[in-house]
């Protein structure tokens, strides 16, 4: 007894040096359900198109999907399952590849897409055998490919899920989960063992790198979730249990070569059991894993370390962190058990010096050109209020702005900094 307690004491110290290096986020909760309903699912089309999906395991009336075209700053609700007939459905998972194009998956096989940004939204089912909760998987590349699952099937789409095939597995599979990475490649994570699989579409063949992921059986509970931000660099997150007590690893694991090989990336910190449950990157460099507990880590070096958030809130709640995602490399939103989605303020990397120098742009507001009023040639570069750098280009008389959505915006010529409004 007393040599348990004194390793229990000796895991907590190595948790505690293991977490030494931290950073600390101002986290607040901008938006919360009622009656205890619960986030299932929240993706972004860009950093400012957000959406978020609640199910109420009981009350249809409570089950809603929200957006927000602020960066998570407002939503509002776009769906009311309540009001259809889906309304005894559950939904899943959700995903948002482009700011008019959404599916959300629901128990049963059933899904609901919109093609217009929410304004409308179609039901439909998929063919294809249940499983316990019906689609629980989806990775969607844009409006026309996509795939969704079961944790036994996969369907696969080229047309927005107008028309699908149900693909045909090497054989039968635990599907823990899927990543479309182009039109024709898939990625697929399965458990009970931990394995990966490589699917191409054009050629109906399938490739499985059985050894990648170490094996500590039978404690090795990874995989949780998986995340890829190229065809070569992913991560995939979850935990290993201690042994001792409720005690449990938190692990990341990382490839570079398109999940032929994993390395383990993060494995230090002993806390309550449940793992990790997301991972998410803005870009290659930056991006942030989620757990139980208020556990909350950052990387600013593409997955190579992790830093834990000390923030005073998200240890005040102890909040069951669920789903995450991230806008820039400080701001990131986060949907918590408790029916809350919290927030962090906008990005540093926003730029610091605003000068409204209405002679250095025109016209503004702006509708498809920008016209530049600086003689010398300098670098041109347009960021979104929350500081993501969506253009960059040298100096031009003239820079197109069509492409971007309504709203505020800066643009940064050289050393000057001033903001234009896009109709």
């Amino acid at each position: 007894m007393k040599l348990k307690i004194l390793l229990c004491g000796l895991l907590i110290l190595i948790a505690q040096l293991c977490t030494a290096f931290s950073e600390n986020h101002e986290w607040s909760i901008n938006y919360s359900l009622k009656n205890s309903s619960t986030f299932t699912g929240v993706s972004k089309a860009d950093s400012m198109y957000i959406i978020s999906c609640d199910n109420h395991d009981s009350d249809p009336s409570l089950r809603q999907i929200i957006k927000s075209t602020n960066g998570g700053l407002t939503w509002k609700m776009v769906y009311n399952f309540n009001d259809n007939s889906l309304g005894w459905y559950e939904v899943n998972n959700i995903d948002y590849p482009t700011k008019n194009f959404c599916i959300a998956s629901c128990d049963s096989n059933y899904f609901i897409k919109t093609t217009d940004g929410g304004e409308t939204w179609t039901e439909s089912s998929l063919n294809m055998d249940y499983f316990i909760r019906g689609l629980d998987h989806i990775s969607l590349l844009d409006s026309l490919y996509g795939i969704m699952g079961t944790h036994r099937n996969i369907a696969y789409s080229d047309d927005g899920f107008n028309t699908y095939k149900v693909l045909v597995l090497p054989r039968p599979l635990i599907i823990a989960r899927i990543k479309l990475i182009s039109p024709t490649v898939l990625y697929v994570l399965t458990a009970s063992p931990a394995s990966f699989f490589k699917y191409d579409v054009s050629t109906d063949i399938w490739t499985e790198y059985p050894e990648s992921f170490p094996s500590y059986d039978p404690e090795y509970k990874t995989p949780r979730y998986m995340f890829f931000s190229d065809s070569l660099y992913g991560y995939v997150v979850g935990n290993r249990r201690s042994g001792i007590g409720n005690a449990s690893y938190d692990m990341i694991h990382k490839t570079t070569d398109g999940g032929k090989t994993w390395v383990e990336k993060f494995n230090a910190l002993i806390t309550p059991r449940g793992g990790l449950t997301e991972v998410d990157f803005c870009d290659k460099e930056n991006g942030i894993a989620v757990g139980p507990q208020g556990k909350i880590y950052w990387t600013h070096d593409a997955g190579e370390t992790w830093s834990q958030d000390s923030s005073k809130e998200i240890i005040k709640a102890q909040s069951a962190v669920l789903h995450v995602t991230i806008l820039n490399k400080s701001t990131a939103i986060i949907a918590d058990f408790e029916g809350n989605l919290w927030r962090t303020p906008i990005g540093t990397d926003v730029p610091e010096r605003i000068m409204d120098d209405e002679a250095m742009i025109y016209p503004n507001p702006v509708r498809d050109f920008l016209s530049i009023n600086i003689s010398e040639i300098k670098k041109v570069e347009i960021y979104s209020v929350i500081g993501i750098k969506l253009l960059e280009s040298e100096y031009k008389d003239k820079i197109d702005v069509s492409g971007l959505a309504p709203g505020m915006y800066f643009v940064r010529i050289g050393d000057k900094v001033s903001k234009f409004v896009k109709l």
